[in-house]
């Protein structure tokens, strides 16, 4: 008897901060209720140096499911970092800048049904959001509200409303629920029961009592957490009963992460006093690059006096340098950024470090900046 297995899917993974775009140290498993889906339709989940494919056991023909999953199906997927400090210090995970990550916020990646791809080199990309958070089946919400009273409503992965859960008879609580604020704690409370449904994405969403303006909507995970794993973020891959795509050509999706750009300011410290900073003046001058990388020449503009009149280094002379744009963050370095003395160009430092990718990032000027201390 022939053990014969087809592709079904292969999710690619990509980040470009690393020279040949690779994404590391990020993990991809299936959530409980997908690893008994794909155990019971005899799919296989095996990761590969681009990301992790899907195999599903066929027929002798190599098309045919041995055994066919019917009707909706969803895959679901969580995302796992090995080194969860590193990877954020490196990606940019804003979607805008009104809409950042932050912490909470659970990145949430699912394809477009309609518009699948079986083509490796151009796969569909998987689209980006957030989710509000990711919760346990049995979970209890609160809200803050000067109204005394307000209308729950949940929506189900499938978008359909659902109960909030059930009395103690067993006779399921209305779907347009009435909560009460609470007169001992001022707010609204509320435990939600959502055990015997499936997991996925549920909208809750709260108006009103007239039901004629929304209060608070989220879109929340509720699944049980796996154990001992955090979960960084979730793919869901959802094929429609009507796309009839799930045993048709093999689907290639793309999950690409950004690498962070930040201005780069340096604080160039006359700690040796070997710089007469009242007879000659410091500059930053970028001499090129090495080839294949992402950066571009960047100009350095001074910030403030020389030597500053106000910041000072251990209470030493500094002077200040920002790059007038943001520069990427790449594996290898930068390099050629040329701390000088004019007027004749006089190299001080002919390679000045890069900054940290581990260090933190501030906000200067509604940029993000790197700062990168410099003692001479």
């Amino acid at each position: 008897m022939n053990i014969l297995y087809s592709h079904l899917f292969h999710i690619q993974l990509a980040h470009d901060y690393y020279r040949g775009s690779l994404a590391r140290g990020v993990d991809i498993f299936p959530s409980h209720e997908t690893a008994r889906l794909m155990k019971n339709g005899r799919i296989l989940l095996r990761n590969i140096p681009s990301g992790v494919v899907a195999l599903y056991r066929t027929e002798d023909d190599e098309i045919t499911p041995e055994i066919p999953l019917g009707g909706d199906v969803r895959f679901s997927f969580f995302i796992g970092l090995e080194n969860p400090l590193n990877f954020l210090n490196i990606t940019d995970l804003d979607i805008t800048p009104e809409n950042r990550f932050q912490a909470g916020k659970i990145p949430y990646f699912t394809n477009e049904p309609s518009n699948p791809s079986d083509d490796n080199l151009h796969p569909e990309t998987l689209s980006f959001s957030f989710m509000d958070g990711f919760v346990d089946k049995l979970f209890n919400y609160r809200l803050q509200h000067e109204d005394d009273s307000v209308t729950l409503k949940i929506f189900n992965p499938s978008g359909n409303q659902v109960s909030h859960g059930k009395d103690a008879e067993g006779i399921e609580y209305p779907l347009d629920y009435i909560i009460q604020k609470n007169e001992d704690t001022g707010d609204f409370r509320l435990q939600i029961d959502l055990r015997g449904k499936p997991s996925g994405k549920y909208r809750i969403l709260i108006r009103n009592v007239g039901d004629t303006e929304d209060i608070e909507e989220k879109n929340l995970w509720i699944d049980s957490q796996p154990k001992g794993k955090n979960v960084f973020g979730i793919i869901e891959l959802i094929y429609p009963e009507s796309s009839n795509i799930l045993y048709g050509t093999k689907e290639y999706f793309s999950l690409s992460f950004r690498r962070k750009n930040t201005v780069w300011q340096y604080f160039v410290v006359n700690k040796n006093g070997r710089i007469d900073l009242e007879a000659f003046d410091l500059n930053i001058s970028d001499l090129g690059n090495q080839p294949d990388t992402p950066y571009g020449t960047y100009v350095f503009q001074r910030v403030g006096d020389e030597p500053h009149e106000s910041i000072r280094i251990n209470d030493m002379d500094t002077v200040i340098f920002r790059s007038q744009t943001p520069i990427p963050y790449f594996e290898e370095p930068k390099l050629n950024l040329q701390l000088e003395r004019l007027p004749d160009s006089d190299p001080v430092i002919i390679h000045l470090p890069n900054p940290s990718h581990s260090g933190l990032v501030k906000e200067i000027e509604g940029q993000l900046a790197s700062e990168i201390y410099v003692f001479i």
